[in-house]
């Protein structure tokens, strides 16, 4: 079953166009995402690497 994302944001008036009706929008933080989820998510998808490199690669810096 395909994961369900919802993405949310908030319309303000956009103040560098002088069109009327044109709007910019701010993405609205509902949630947070670990590194583990995502590591998941990618094996899910089909990878080669196994879950604990995936989270090593994430931690790298």
């Amino acid at each position: 079953m395909a994961e369900k994302i919802i993405l949310t944001a908030d319309l303000y008036d956009n103040a560098v166009t002088e069109r009327k009706g044109d709007y910019t929008a701010k993405p609205r933080i509902t949630g947070t995402v670990r590194n583990h989820q995502i590591a998941e998510r990618i094996l899910a998808r089909g990878s080669e690497l196994r879950l604990d490199t995936i989270e090593y690669i994430q931690e790298m810096r």
